[in-house]
């Protein structure tokens, strides 16, 4: 309406529980005190006792709809009040993932008109998609405990995105996606 997208550029998860077939479950979002360039909006999936499923915590640029240029956060002011409760990230970070120099490829992904969303790009859930399609049997079998992801480049009709694999710890991963040699996505996986 006033010529803003807001686009995500980091979120987290932390995978309690699983949620089972059928079962029902809360889902409880919160957006809290906005940093000079970023909101910020934490998940909660809990079950009809309370207990919780999943954890979450995720970060969003503003942007200018026509230009596609990162604005500050008060920019918006004019049209919406901001939440002024400060964030305890308490256990969850999204922050900035390394990149590991020793990368393996295990795949890539032609994006398609089905992976765009309004803003024609690729919308976000489809990077899980690419990410678990391109691992190994071994590793896309195991239960995830934690998932992270960075966006640095949008991914647009046409374009093809390499996946890369590395091991930078014991049961964590790191995925990359990587357009015309630039990383896209950086994600953590900890299984």
């Amino acid at each position: 309406e006033h010529g803003f997208a807001r686009v995500l550029a980091r979120s987290a998860f932390r995978f309690h529980r699983m949620p089972k077939i059928n079962e029902r479950v809360e889902w409880v979002t919160t957006e809290w005190k906005a940093e000079s360039w970023q909101f910020v909006r934490d998940y909660k999936v809990k079950s009809e006792s309370g207990e919780l499923l999943v954890s979450g915590l995720s970060k969003w640029l503003l942007t200018d709809f026509t230009t596609r240029k990162i604005l500050p956060v008060k920019a918006i002011l004019p049209y919406r009040k901001l939440n002024s409760v400060p964030f305890d990230s308490g256990e969850i970070s999204c922050g900035k993932i390394l990149v590991p120099d020793a990368l393996e490829k295990i795949g890539e992904e032609k994006i398609m008109r089905s992976h765009l969303d309004g803003n024609n790009h690729t919308d976000n859930a489809f990077y899980g998609a690419f990410i678990k399609n391109s691992l190994p049997a071994e590793l896309a079998e195991r239960p995830l405990i934690e998932f992270r992801i960075n966006y640095s480049k949008e991914l647009l009709l046409g374009e093809t995105v390499e996946i890369f694999l590395a091991k930078t710890g014991e049961n964590r991963q790191v995925v990359v996606g990587k357009k015309n040699g630039e990383v896209a996505f950086a994600s953590e996986l900890a299984f």
